[in-house]
C-alpha cells in the first residue's frame, strides 16, 4: 500500500508489470490489453498493468507477474560492470523504491540482493556529490529519485 501523501511513492506504483492472466477475464478483454480482438481476456494471456493493481490481483492467485523490463539481465549486466555511472532513471524514475516493492511482493532474494548490491555501489558517490556545489555535481541525471533525495537531504544536512 503506498504511502498516501508521498508522491514518490504513488508514481513509483504507476510503473507497469508484465503480468500473466491464470484465468480468464471476462468483459475485459479490451480495457486489459488493447490489442485483443475479443471481449474476454483468454487464460495465459499476457499484458502489462500498473503495480498498484498486481499485489491484490497475484494474492487471488488471478496473474501472474514477470519481470519487469526496469530490472531485465541486461540492466543488471550494464549496472554490476559499472554501477556509478549508468542513468538508472532511464530504466525506471523511481528504481529503488519501485524495486523494493516488487521483491516484497514475489519475496525474489536474489532482486532483493541485486538492488541492495547496485545501491551500496552508488551511495558512496551520493556522499561525494552531497558535499559539492550544485554545479560541481555533474551526475544528477544519473540518479533515481531516491538517490536524488538522498543527495538533497545530505546538502540540506551540511547547510544546519
Amino acid at each position: 500500500m503506498s504511502r498516501y501523501f508521498d508522491i514518490d511513492s504513488f508514481l513509483a506504483e504507476q510503473t507497469r508489470v508484465p503480468v500473466v492472466f491464470n484465468s480468464g477475464c471476462t468483459g475485459l478483454g479490451k480495457e486489459m490489453d488493447k490489442m485483443c480482438q475479443t471481449r474476454d481476456l483468454p487464460m495465459g494471456e499476457e499484458v502489462e498493468l500498473p503495480f498498484w493493481l498486481v499485489p491484490k490481483l497475484f494474492e487471488q492467485n488471478m496473474v501472474g507477474p514477470k519481470m519487469p523490463d526496469c530490472f531485465d539481465e541486461r540492466v543488471w549486466q550494464v549496472v554490476e560492470a559499472e554501477p556509478k555511472n549508468v542513468p538508472l532513471r532511464d530504466f525506471n524514475p523511481h528504481f529503488f523504491e519501485f524495486g523494493a516493492r516488487f521483491t516484497e511482493l514475489l519475496r525474489d532474494e536474489e532482486l532483493h540482493e541485486q538492488l541492495e548490491k547496485a545501491f551500496t555501489a552508488r551511495y558512496s558517490k551520493l556522499l561525494v556529490g552531497a558535499a559539492l556545489s550544485t554545479s560541481e555535481f555533474k551526475d544528477r541525471h544519473l540518479l533515481s529519485r531516491e538517490e536524488e533525495k538522498l543527495l538533497d537531504a545530505g546538502r540540506d544536512s551540511m547547510k544546519a
